[in-house]
């Protein structure tokens, strides 16, 4: 769901208020500059709104008074004119209910939307007393407060509160509407993570708070937008664990013109070092970076918000923001701009030191000192969660490889000799190789030397070229994969494999297809790590070297199998994106290269091989789009090829694990198809030959997840023939081998979900038997692990479309013991990925709770409204714009909106869903 995207019809307000706010700055800018403008020239900046910059040129006009400052003007209504003020929309939309927030910029309020029936909250600008508006300080002022407003409407991200709509009130103040977010501020998340309560807020989960936030920066920065004032206090932490960046009235975009800050602009308060300053210095002092502090506006950059984030980490970890011991704002400013912040070793001497290394890397005095993004930022924080190497601890392949070296010393050894001799023979080469070009320009009487001496540089060449082939093939190998923690490893010393072919490919065909062999490898690492944008980058380059290579003479069948590698990557990657006709495609591609190799009597074993996995994908396309039949027929033909591989090769343990999981899938079709005998003689075939591969063997790691799922699919098949004991034994099995794998590779977004996934199973046939507290207990955890790999990889609608089921799974159970309030929680979460079902359980969760006459009448009405306006804002975020209006109008009609179906801004979906008909059919 689009979280900024206005719900209802007044989109088109917004977008009128955008057109006139730009007008203004034009207008004011050419007034400051002494070149007024004829009409004409507004009329022709703004295509399509002519009439309405007409309408407030003349306004302008009508009511500035000869050298007066221009008023101000938005969406159609100037401040300098109380009569029309009082005809604005504002007194007759929004009704105050409540204060909520005071700042420097403005007043917060929880306001009713009459017209939609819904709570907002309402920004109204704080003028500064004695000043005209739009004037002085006022005019920085009033700028500003336009700024944010204009920067959140445009930041659609869901760390960052839509705006809704902006206007002027009867008093003629200029505000905007945002939704209205509940929660509490970071500040008193921290608080309690150091209080001794036991209440949920512990140093991971806030961590977690803080990696949100970082998403959300980065986020902003992509659009070229710098915050510069995040610190605690501007940072909501919902209910449900949602984190959102609010206040971005000192917000600039990154290539706008600096504007200078006047004096009069400064805090008036300087008892507190969290106190906002603006003017010559712009931000909160405590979070404040050195550039920022001391007003060099010029180089306050990205690098200024990295460095905030690092002291709302440094607050985290230590209890207290920094330079807190100091009396006031003026002092904490002298003391950021004269030297370092304050040890954080000392200030929190129980924080890990990988948590200190990276507050201290995000807080350098040095700019450049800090991480690059605010992206890095994170991985570091998500490194240090998912106890991966950090990097601002240790940085690069080497600090991982130590820990993994220590466990793996004779092996490590190996790796680090064939990198030696890898190095050693490049320099080699290239010194003789420019010492034969010279020689052999040396008079007739050298020739025979020189001669001699290239020869020895391309012998030399080819010596180099062997060691990246065989460092290439150490790092491909499954064996280093199966060690723990070596994921990352191996990606990174694959990357610089790549550089080293890099320089070894002079163009030629041969050279050409090396390459393209190399980032295959590279590829299908990316993409056991569900790093899907890297994977298909690799592997498209990969297919124009190997096409080249192809042209050539030697090598061409292993180029056409490292072809058909290639190519099954970038199926998968379309795969997972459900880009079905992308994925079909290069599946197609990939099994015309077999069909060309076939038969030549040329690595026949590893071309049938190819295939069966071609096949094997081609067989999953078919069941996710509900192709049952092609499926199975395809599933049975992967098996076929999968056992003759095994019939023909000599019994590998990599062949003997892909027979087992091309018969795990057609035992899953034949359940499916209800053929419950052959469906388990099929899985207990497969479970056979994965438990007979030697542990240890190459693709250890592999054989051990994929022996987990068919323990699952064995569990499924005993639930579903009335077997739930044996089934839940058969479950528990899968769970426990699952369980070790991610304990082991913690950062394998597809283990983790493949765990999640197994759990949720188990907890059906539990709740089958009648063990509802063991089912619930296993369906959170199975949640949290779903959840752990949509944030490991987000891209992955696979994963994203299992935590959705397993969310509505939950939200069934909550419902059906009666615990509303849970449910609603849980319906909240679903909503984040999918809006309709959370919004349908929502509504679920308000009947319930208005016919439940055991809570006290208060707290009945407050969950009934916050249930329904959730599901209310879910609705209005996706229904108005959605591509099938009649399908939006049929599910308004379930029985299970009943509920909500009276509320004035349900009535008002409809209305807006009956006149998109209504334009359509004309």
């Amino acid at each position: 769901m689009d979280a900024s995207r206005d719900p209802l019809s007044d989109a088109e307000d917004s977008v009128e208020s955008a057109v006139v706010v730009e007008f203004l700055r034009l207008y004011a800018a050419d007034r400051d500059a002494g070149r007024p403008r004829d009409v004409s020239a507004y009329r022709a900046r703004f295509p399509g709104f002519e009439a309405m910059i007409e309408a407030e040129f003349d306004r302008l006009a009508r009511h500035e008074p000869p050298g007066a400052d221009a008023s101000v003007s938005i969406a159609g209504t100037t401040v300098s004119d109380p009569a029309e003020l009082a005809r604005t929309i504002a007194q007759d939309r929004y009704e105050v209910l409540e204060t909520i927030g005071r700042g420097g910029m403005g007043v917060v309020s929880r306001v009713r939307d009459r017209r939609l029936g819904r709570d907002l909250a309402m920004k109204v600008i704080a003028e500064r007393p004695n000043r005209k508006p739009g004037t002085g300080s006022n005019s920085v002022h009033w700028r500003r407060f336009v700024d944010e407003a204009q920067i959140t409407g445009q930041l659609a991200h869901p760390g960052i509160v839509p705006v809704h709509d902006l206007g002027i009130d009867e008093q003629g103040r200029v505000y905007f509407t945002m939704a209205l977010v509940r929660g509490e501020d970071f500040r008193s998340v921290i608080d309690r993570v150091h209080e001794a309560d036991d209440d949920g807020w512990t140093l991971s989960r806030a961590l977690q708070v803080v990696i949100r936030v970082c998403e959300a920066v980065a986020f902003a920065h992509a659009n070229g937008v710098i915050h510069r004032d995040l610190k605690p206090t501007n940072v909501m932490v919902g209910a449900f664990g949602e984190a959102y960046v609010l206040d971005w009235g000192l917000a600039r975009l990154r290539d706008a013109d600096r504007r200078a800050a006047g004096p009069g602009d400064a805090g008036t308060d300087e008892s507190s070092p969290s106190r906002t300053m603006a003017g010559d210095v712009i931000g909160t002092p405590a979070y404040m970076s050195p550039e920022q502090a001391r007003g060099d506006h010029d180089r306050v950059d990205f690098a200024s918000d990295v460095y905030s984030i690092g002291a709302m980490l440094f607050h985290l970890l230590s209890g207290a923001a920094p330079f807190a011991e100091e009396p006031s704002s003026r002092v904490v400013l002298r003391r950021v701009v004269d030297g370092p912040p304050p040890d954080l070793g000392a200030s929190a001497p129980r924080a890990a030191p990988e948590l200190v290394a990276i507050c201290e890397k995000a807080m350098a005095r040095d700019p450049s000192a800090r991480y690059p993004s605010v992206d890095a930022l994170a991985e570091d924080l998500r490194a240090f969660a998912d106890m991966r190497v950090v990097r601002a601890f240790e940085t690069g392949a080497l600090a991982e490889a130590r820990k993994w070296v220590r466990r793996n010393r004779a092996l490590a050894i190996t790796g680090l000799v064939a990198v030696l001799a890898l190095a050693i023979g490049l320099v080699f080469s290239i010194v003789q190789k420019r010492t034969a070009e010279q020689q052999t320009r040396v008079a007739e009487a050298q020739r025979l030397a020189a001669d001699r001496q290239a020869a020895r540089a391309d012998k030399n060449f080819e010596l180099a070229r062997e060691v990246v082939d065989r460092m290439v093939a150490r790092v491909a190998s499954t064996e280093l994969a199966d060690v723990p923690g070596m994921s990352e490893v191996r990606r990174d010393l694959m990357l610089e494999a790549v550089g080293f072919q890099r320089l070894l490919d002079d163009g030629s065909p041969h050279t050409s297809g090396e390459l393209g062999r190399v980032l295959v490898r590279l590829a299908l690492i990316h993409n056991a790590l569900d790093e899907l944008d890297a994977a298909e980058a690799a592997a498209l380059e990969s297919v124009t070297l190997l096409e080249r290579g192809l042209a050539g003479e030697s090598d061409r069948a292993a180029f056409a199998l490292s072809l058909m590698d290639a190519r099954k990557v970038l199926a998968e990657v379309a795969r997972d994106r459900e880009s079905f006709e992308d994925a079909e495609r290069e599946l197609s591609a990939g099994a015309a290269v077999a069909d060309r190799w076939t038969g030549r009597g040329v690595h026949e074993l590893e071309f049938l091989r190819r295939n069966a996995r071609i096949v094997n994908v081609r067989a999953e396309l078919a069941r996710r789009q509900r192709h049952r039949a092609d499926a199975g027929a395809l599933r049975r033909e992967a098996a076929e090829l999968a056992l003759r591989a095994v019939d023909l090769g000599d019994g590998s343990a990599s062949d003997r694990l892909f027979a087992g999981m091309v018969l795990r899938n057609l035992a899953m079709n034949l359940a499916q198809n209800g053929e419950f005998d052959a469906a388990e003689s099929t899985i207990r075939d497969a479970l056979t030959r994965l438990e007979s591969a030697t542990p240890g063997d190459p693709s250890e790691r592999e054989r051990r997840h994929v022996l987990g799922v068919a323990w699952d699919t064995l569990a499924m098949i005993l639930g579903r023939t009335g077997r739930l004991d044996d089934g839940i034994d058969a479950g528990g099995s899968s769970v426990r081998i699952q369980t070790e794998v991610c304990r082991d590779f913690p950062g394998i977004a597809r283990f983790r979900h493949e765990l999640g996934r197994c759990l949720g199973n188990l907890a059906k046939l539990r709740y089958e038997r009648g063990d509802g507290a063991t089912s619930r207990e296993q369906l959170v955890e199975s949640i949290d692990h779903l959840a752990a790999a949509v944030a490991l990889a987000p891209d992955n609608l696979t994963f994203r479309r299992t935590l959705v089921s397993s969310r509505k799974t939950r939200c069934s159970l909550l419902i059906a013991d009666g615990r509303a309030r849970d449910a609603a929680m849980c319906a909240a979460r679903l909503g984040a990925d999918s809006p309709i079902d959370g919004a349908l359980y929502l509504s679920v969760c308000v009947g319930l709770t208005s016919a439940d006459r055991t809570l006290p009448a208060d707290d009945r009405d407050s969950d009934v409204r916050e249930f329904t306006d959730l599901a209310l804002e879910l609705l209005h975020g996706i229904l108005p714009t959605h591509e099938d209006v009649e399908g939006s109008r049929m599910l308004l009609q379930k029985p299970e909106f009943d509920p909500i179906r009276d509320e004035d801004s349900f009535r008002e979906l409809e209305r807006i869903l009956e006149r998109r008909r209504s334009e359509e059919e004309r």
